[in-house]
């Protein structure tokens, strides 16, 4: 493994130059015919005088012409922690050029700091938002797929005339409310609502009949409420909890972690409508046993 310590000890690897400006090593590394730009920080020692290395140098590779930033990896020190931060382009590179160059993968990076400060998130929310982001469009379908539709945040449905419902108590809902529903459509509706469903209440916010305040987090960590905007805003927090719960629980059972973000990557890219180039076999045969379940549950009466 390529430790950036010696210049050309990887196939593929070629040292570019010192930029001094910059204060860092630059290389070129060539992987399947594909041109990457590798840069390695430095810093000047006074008492050598000259540049040296030190373990919390950053690690940066970007493509070829430097347009984009795929992967950055350094040792980030304040004065209450110091924890390792770790920025990868999942969908644009591969992981077997960080296996030879011998550097982290970001899943790896947050699933030993999830373990570090476990209790203390907060402290560590950035890296989380960072890596979770790369599926956050797909977080509606996370919910489904990993069934947290009853890890959602409680939310409360507010009229001109004050808390009018509490998903809390989904059984205790004003009579004037009720009223205000059959009015926008008819009993009907109002008798097969999913009261607990808070994208069937949007409808009646986005038609300015209700407002509605759900239980959230703020940067702290502390409880608060926020208005609700969208689904996808509303179920972030939950989706971030629960899959740095399940990240943690694979990392100390010495799990394989690519397999989870394989599967997180292929949700997203079935959102997307994109089809991966390539997912571990377990993976694809996963999702088959699966399919084949749920074919099975649709048979059955």
């Amino acid at each position: 493994m390529y430790n950036f310590d010696k210049k050309d000890n990887v196939f593929g690897m070629k040292f570019i130059e010192f930029d001094k400006k910059e204060e860092l090593d630059r290389y070129s590394y060539n992987y399947k015919g594909e041109e990457y730009i590798l840069e390695k920080s430095k810093f000047y020692d006074e008492y050598i005088e000259d540049y040296r290395e030190n373990e919390n140098s950053s690690k940066t590779i970007f493509n070829k012409d430097k347009t984009e930033e795929l992967y950055s990896f350094s040792t980030v020190i304040s004065i209450h922690s110091v924890y390792k931060d770790c920025y990868q382009d999942i969908y644009k590179l591969d992981d077997t050029i960080l296996e030879n160059l011998g550097l982290p993968t970001q899943r790896e990076v947050l699933a030993s700091s999830l373990v570090e400060y476990k209790g203390e998130e907060e402290r560590i929310q950035e890296n989380i938002d960072n890596y979770f982001n790369h599926f956050k469009e797909a977080f509606p379908e996370i919910i489904e797929k990993k069934n947290l539709q009853d890890k959602l945040p409680d939310f409360q449905i507010y009229t001109n005339n004050g808390m009018e419902f509490d998903s809390a108590n989904p059984s205790e809902i004003s009579d004037d409310l009720k009223k205000a529903i059959i009015e926008f459509e008819d009993e009907e509706y109002l008798n097969n609502m999913n009261l607990k469903n808070i994208e069937e209440w949007s409808i009646l916010k986005d038609n300015g009949i209700v407002n509605i305040i759900y239980d959230s987090k703020d940067f702290l960590g502390r409880d608060s409420k926020e208005e609700y905007t969208t689904f996808e805003k509303y179920c972030e927090n939950t989706v971030k909890e629960e899959l740095s719960k399940e990240l943690v629980e694979k990392y100390e059972k010495g799990e394989d972690l690519k397999d989870f973000e394989n599967e997180l990557k292929q949700i997203t890219l079935e959102k997307r409508g994109e089809l991966p180039k390539k997912l571990d076999k377990s993976i694809e045969k996963k999702f088959e046993i699966e399919d084949k379940e749920k074919s099975s549950d649709e048979m059955e009466f």
